[in-house]
């Protein structure tokens, strides 16, 4: 997912839309929740488990938006001493309805995507800015045809994130995006005139 340094306004506003629905929905969910005894599973009412379903379709999103903030959506869990064992990275959207088995309170859901949420709120005002900057855009272009080749790839069944993320996908996006960025000047300098302009001057001064 595009980092937030990298997104537009509308993008930013739609994330935290995103972030705060998941929120109120995982809130009716809990709502939702009842138990008959101490040791008892808890059981769902239709609210909650309409809510689930939502949670579900929703948390792989979720938590990438929560990662292209800056933060995590994980949290350290170890395991009780009497037990042993190493240290986990626990993802708390993935396992939103696993936390009492990890002994992980549900405010802590809570707390990490309004933490994020206040990431992007104050991110607004730079993301306006990139919405109406006109180097953004073509920044945004050419970071798009340097990246086609690896979307193509990911079309016919290869991994073309790993490729992209691999030192020679990284030496060949820099080398595209370097060609191109050169071509959109030339073309920029082209269109408006000046660069014949350059040549005439060039051509005065031999």
């Amino acid at each position: 997912m595009t980092p937030i340094n990298k997104i537009t306004a509308f993008e930013c506003n739609r994330r935290i839309f995103v972030l705060n629905q998941f929120i109120n929905t995982y809130l009716r969910y809990l709502d939702g929740r009842r138990s008959r005894g101490a040791f008892e599973e808890l059981e769902e009412d239709e609210m909650a488990q309409i809510a689930r379903t939502q949670i579900n379709k929703t948390s792989k999103e979720v938590s990438s938006i929560i990662s292209a903030s800056g933060q995590t959506p994980r949290l350290c869990w170890s395991p009780p001493p009497n037990v042993g064992g190493g240290t986990h990275q626990i993802n708390v959207t993935y396992n939103i309805f696993k936390l009492s088995r990890y002994m992980i309170s549900t405010r802590s859901v809570i707390d990490i995507i309004e933490s994020s949420v206040g990431i992007y709120e104050s991110e607004r005002k730079n993301a306006w800015i990139r919405t109406f900057n006109p180097l953004f855009w073509i920044f945004r272009l050419i970071q798009i045809i340097a990246s086609y080749p690896f979307r193509f790839i990911e079309h016919i069944g290869l991994p073309g994130h790993k490729f992209e993320a691999s030192i020679i996908g990284k030496i060949f996006k820099g080398i595209v995006e370097m060609f191109t960025g050169l071509l959109v000047i030339y073309t920029f300098l082209d269109t408006t005139g000046i660069l014949e302009h350059v040549k005439n001057y060039l051509k005065s001064n031999q």
